[in-house]
């Protein structure tokens, strides 16, 4: 069964976030922290509607405050719920729950299978550098610090020594498998250089 792809405009989000900020209660919350990357878009919008500022900081400085019951955790949506149970003790709220399996202090609407397109992301290419920078977010590593370039390019030039199957190769070969243009498999290593 295909899934389902609702594409969601500016005036949408715009609408959900009116709905969730109705059910937050005033002067509950200290900050709103989103979760890279989608949760801190998704959070500034949540700022604009209830008046509640939003906290830069990393993961791993957040779950260690003293004040967790004073800052709402936020992302756009929950699906199996991993990501939010990294932040246990902190309120939590989401824009949408695709199936309800984790409860979340103010929940948010129920989408089911379908898979939502956020406006922010209508026009996103995400490359290998973007993602490693939300994994190395989500560990909690400060991604504005000294030597982030660094980092990433040494995390890049791992991943790229890693195929498609998920094996690792001998010295940094990966298998490349096609069909030529008789349309045998073809199935050679070939060898990267390291940038």
């Amino acid at each position: 069964m295909p899934v389902k792809k609702t594409r969601l405009s500016w005036n949408q989000i715009h609408a959900h976030m009116r709905a969730l900020a109705k059910r937050i209660p005033k002067g509950r919350y200290s900050h709103i922290y989103g979760i890279p990357k989608n949760g801190t878009i998704a959070a500034h919008l949540l700022s604009q509607h209830t008046g509640i500022p939003v906290l830069h900081t990393s993961a791993r400085a957040l779950r260690k405050r003293a004040d967790k019951h004073r800052i709402l955790v936020f992302d756009d949506l929950v699906d199996s719920g991993s990501t939010l149970k990294r932040f246990q003790g902190h309120p939590t709220a989401v824009i949408f729950d695709k199936h309800g399996k984790f409860r979340t202090t103010h929940p948010g609407k129920r989408v089911g299978h379908t898979w939502i397109v956020f406006p922010w992301e209508e026009n996103e290419r995400e490359g290998v550098a973007d993602n490693l920078i939300r994994l190395l977010e989500s560990m909690g590593v400060d991604v504005r610090g000294p030597g982030l370039d660094a980092k990433v390019r040494s995390l890049h030039r791992h991943v790229k020594t890693w195929t498609p199957d998920g094996s690792k190769t001998k010295s940094g070969a990966n298998r490349v498998r096609g069909v030529n243009k008789s349309g045998a498999k073809t199935g050679r290593a070939t060898s990267r250089k390291r940038s």
